[in-house]
């Protein structure tokens, strides 16, 4: 998540969700994933029963909104000691239907990105260029070709992506010994004329008790080139809602820099070594005090790219890239909430700005009739007797 400067009612929105997502989430177990229809489309629950595995934890469930472009809305899973947990932060199904369904006040689904796991697509991040005179739009250009987005951040900036008011359509649940998997299609065509191809979108998601894969393809089925960047924006919660305690892993050597006054990246990529933002150590570092907002390049694909381990709560989360064309990996913790949000994506952020000098800043060029695909898998393991 990119630092903004939203309108009162979304601080408010965004508080509040800060305050009573974890809350929330304890009301997610015992009242279950009930069905709710969003954007017009019931949500989806993947889901698998708890099987004998000794001490290890194991994922029971994924909630997906496919009326609200494939967000993994929540997942669960079974913590030793703690029985059904859910890891993601975001309030009760209920309410965030009640929300995303107010198309008054929330005219570009911007509500979505401050609970779950949204899909990010045809960018993750922000892009900036020239603002229109009545701040409905930002114009900017890709190998020529003028791009005209809707604002929906500090008045001035598009941020991540068009398909959170997309419907995916053709949902297909399969079940299998280890548990289950969805599957999905966008026709996403050229983002309501904002691009300069069409692009069809096909996601699978899988359930097991080890693990949770998310796959986004993109497709372009036009006839003209197209830029395009995948990433994710996930909130994983802290079950003990204690950020002191929480510790981070991110295999990067290098973060982007920022300006102090705004977060705007200035192009510049620095090393990590010897910073407050060095988290390359196995068993990871705490969380800085200070609320966190930072992009990470010069990944170790190896292993784990990232790991949050809460534990207090015997309980840690490993992210696994399964696609080379995941660059960076941006990470965003408010001091006064209980989440890590850990987001793997194609781009750096604002890859179209002139900051980076040329410099390749994660867009995909997908000529007609190629695709990009973004893969990442969840695993779990228990801090105090696990290293992996």
């Amino acid at each position: 998540m990119i630092p903004m400067r939203p309108t009162l009612a979304v601080l408010i929105l965004f508080a509040a969700f800060y305050a009573s997502g974890v809350r929330a989430q304890d009301r997610w177990a015992s009242a279950g994933a009930e069905t709710q229809r969003v954007e017009g489309l019931d949500t989806v629950t993947l889901h698998r029963s708890r099987t004998k595995v000794g001490n290890r934890p194991q994922f029971l469930s994924v909630t997906l909104l496919p009326g609200h472009g494939m967000d993994l809305f929540q997942v669960t899973a079974d913590i030793p000691g703690h029985g059904e947990t859910p890891l993601i932060a975001s309030p009760s199904l209920e309410e965030a239907a009640r929300r995303m369904n107010d198309s008054k006040s929330d005219q570009w689904s911007y509500v979505s990105y401050g609970m779950g796991a949204a899909i990010l697509l045809p960018w993750a991040s922000r892009i900036s260029g020239a603002v229109s005179a009545d701040h409905s739009t930002v114009s900017t250009n890709w190998h020529g070709h003028p791009l005209a987005l809707h604002i929906n951040s500090s008045g001035k900036y598009a941020v991540h992506g068009l398909i959170e008011e997309a419907k995916v359509q053709g949902l297909k649940t399969t079940t299998t010994a280890n548990g289950e998997t969805v599957t999905g299609l966008l026709h996403a065509g050229d983002f309501g004329g904002r691009w300069p191809s069409s692009t069809d979108v096909r996601f699978t998601v899988t359930l097991t008790a080890a693990a949770v894969d998310v796959k986004v393809e993109a497709t372009n089925v036009g006839n003209q080139p197209e830029p395009m960047a995948i990433g994710w924006h996930p909130y994983f919660a802290l079950p003990s809602h204690d950020r002191s305690q929480a510790r981070l892993h991110v295999a990067a050597e290098r973060y982007a820099e920022t300006v102090p006054s705004d977060g705007l990246t200035t192009g510049v990529l620095l090393p990590v070594a010897g910073t407050p933002l060095d988290f390359r150590e196995l068993d990871g570092a705490p969380l800085p005090s200070a609320s966190m907002n930072v992009n990470f390049s010069a990944l170790h694909r190896q292993g784990c790219v990232a790991r949050l381990s809460d534990p207090p709560s015997d309980y840690g989360l490993c992210i696994r890239l399964l696609s080379s064309a995941i660059d960076t990996v941006q990470v965003y913790s408010p001091n006064d909430a209980s989440f890590v949000a850990i987001e793997p994506q194609f781009n750096f952020p604002d890859p179209m700005g002139r900051e980076w000098r040329n410099m390749d800043t994660g867009l995909a060029t997908l000529e007609p009739g190629k695709s990009a695909v973004w893969h990442v898998r969840l695993e779990l393991f228990r801090p105090k007797n696990s290293r992996q």
